[in-house]
């Protein structure tokens, strides 16, 4: 099975309300981009995510994205 990688789109209101999903997401999530000009009640994010449970064995990604091992 090859690795799987996943773009989450996330709306929220309040700064803390992206922080507890990040939080969650763990070391899995890579990247997190926000627009420059955001308008409106909701806020956006944009986070890459390849912190799936490994399925090969790999320790160094294990170690990277505290994925646990199979």
């Amino acid at each position: 099975m090859a690795d799987l990688a996943v773009k989450i789109r996330v709306s929220y209101e309040q700064p803390e309300e992206l922080q507890q999903v990040l939080d969650m997401l763990g070391k899995g999530a890579e990247d997190v981009r926000k627009p420059r000009q955001q308008a409106g009640r909701y806020k956006k994010a944009y986070i890459d995510f390849d912190g799936f449970p490994c399925t090969q064995g790999n320790t160094a990604k294990h170690e990277k994205y505290g994925c646990r091992s199979p």
